[in-house]
């Protein structure tokens, strides 16, 4: 992959690598250094968005998945206090830049962006299922789904009725959602589930275009989705 990027985009891979470290190196300071978080904020937010625009090619294509991880990260990382977990999280939101701004750059293909897709999905969730702030409801849901439609949006940019099946795929997703954060199983699981269901509508929605909408495929995704969500409930801590 990172050879890939490297020859597509024509820079020296330390490049790529230097501004991934740097964002990395941001926020970590963000979480740990509170009395700084200000500048730490403005600083953040100004170089990522400077790496993010430098090359200006699909700045614009991009720009919606970019405002979702600059707010996911922000969130994130202001939120949560210093632990193992919060560095595993810090990796994975570098992870998430690391392949933005590669797939902004150049066309990986259709594997490629679903990852990255896959990868903000993960955030918003995590974001949605950990802060249950009875006073945050309603812009929690608002935000929420115009990050869900923006994705989703991406997934059919290239389709025709892009706009109708965006807002179908939506809402079907945002069903099932209100459902899994009713359950007592702890944001981490719902937010497993709430992944495992959004990668089964994405590939269902991935064999619809792409013609091979079967019997056999149809069965092998509701099989995988089956045998997943059963794990994760029975390995859930239930809290009722």
């Amino acid at each position: 992959m990172l050879k890939r990027l490297r020859l597509a985009l024509r820079i020296p891979p330390f490049l790529l690598l230097l501004k991934v470290f740097i964002v990395f190196f941001l926020l970590f300071w963000l979480n740990s250094s509170p009395v700084s978080r200000p500048y730490s904020i403005i600083i953040f937010i100004f170089l990522s968005g400077l790496f993010y625009l430098l090359p200006l090619v699909n700045s614009i294509d991009f720009l919606g998945y970019y405002l979702i991880f600059i707010f996911g990260a922000l969130i994130a990382t202001l939120s949560l206090s210093f632990s193992a977990l919060t560095i595993l999280i810090i990796s994975g939101l570098t992870l998430i830049y690391f392949f933005l701004i590669g797939s902004k750059n150049i066309n990986l293909g259709q594997q490629s962006l679903f990852l990255l897709r896959s990868l903000l999905f993960l955030l918003i969730f995590f974001i949605f299922f950990s802060i249950n702030n009875p006073g945050l409801f309603l812009i929690r849901y608002l935000l929420f789904i115009l990050a869900v439609f923006i994705l989703f949006f991406g997934l059919f940019k290239n389709y025709p009725k892009k706009n109708l099946y965006s807002i179908v795929f939506s809402f079907l997703l945002i069903q099932v959602i209100w459902v899994i954060n009713l359950l007592p199983v702890g944001f981490i699981n719902q937010t497993a589930l709430a992944l495992v269901f959004v990668l089964a509508i994405e590939e269902l929605a991935l064999y619809l275009f792409s013609g091979v909408f079967n019997y056999h495929n149809i069965v092998k995704n509701i099989t995988i989705v089956i045998v997943l969500v059963a794990l994760i409930l029975a390995l859930s801590k239930w809290a009722l």
